[in-house]
């Protein structure tokens, strides 16, 4: 065990875990990266991916719920540093962060430190979110960022990150109750892009994991047809 990952009292560790959840519908290289590289930043022991069952923001997922598993173990596969959790799948409730959150702490115990982790686009729309200033009682919050972010001036959500604002440290010795902003080099993928250029017949192999392009390509699941058995779909986020 080395010694940066002790704690001063007693040298006992603090177990790190944290949730990066998402429609993946479907996962893209961008999701695996984010993911991983916060693992690697706040020093992780986990970095559970967490599919949505019931998006509170957005329509169904195209892709059903077994699909969205499969393409996502299938990502992982080369990538044994990340697990899937199907805390969410397996709720017939609205998948609410904030209970997802509730449902690990639970399972984890008070001492473990617990994270959700998001991109600066989910943490700009952050205000919007089911009881989003509860969060923080059960987990950090950690933010990937792109070098040269800018947050937002004045606002709510400003006044909050800067009343919790923490450091990677913090992360690996405190349960919760910081939000910590992290400069990565992320790639720049929407699944809505993909969506849009599969539905164009594009090739989508740079990004994507290759077993899941290899996936998509055997089983066609984004094309005309798939959305218009999809009532009210829209590729916002």
């Amino acid at each position: 065990m080395c010694a940066e990952a002790l704690l001063l009292s007693g040298g006992v560790r603090v177990k790190r875990v944290a949730m990066f959840g998402g429609t993946f519908d479907p996962v893209h290289r961008g999701h695996i990266q984010m993911a991983t590289e916060l693992k690697a930043y706040f020093r992780l022991d986990e970095m559970r991916l967490v599919p949505c069952h019931i998006p509170p923001h957005r329509p169904q997922p195209i892709a059903n719920v077994n699909q969205r598993l499969e393409m996502l173990s299938l990502a992982v596969e080369d990538h044994p540093d990340l697990t899937i959790d199907t805390v969410e799948l397996d709720s017939p409730d609205t998948s609410y962060s904030l209970n997802t959150l509730k449902v690990l702490r639970e399972e984890l115990g008070n001492d473990v430190s617990l994270s959700i982790g998001m991109g600066m686009d989910s943490l700009a729309s952050l205000a919007s979110w089911h009881r989003w200033r509860e969060l923080l009682n059960f987990g950090h919050i950690v933010v990937a960022a792109r070098p040269g972010y800018q947050l937002p001036e004045s606002g709510e959500l400003i006044d909050f990150i800067e009343a919790h604002r923490g450091e990677a440290i913090d992360v690996q010795q405190q349960a919760k109750g910081k939000v910590v902003l992290a400069e990565l080099s992320l790639v720049n993928i929407s699944s809505t892009v993909v969506r849009e250029a599969l539905l164009q017949n594009e090739n989508v192999s740079s990004l994507l994991p290759q077993k899941v392009s290899e996936y998509l390509h055997t089983n066609a699941i984004y094309t005309p047809n798939s959305l218009q058995k999809t009532q009210k779909v829209s590729f916002n986020g």
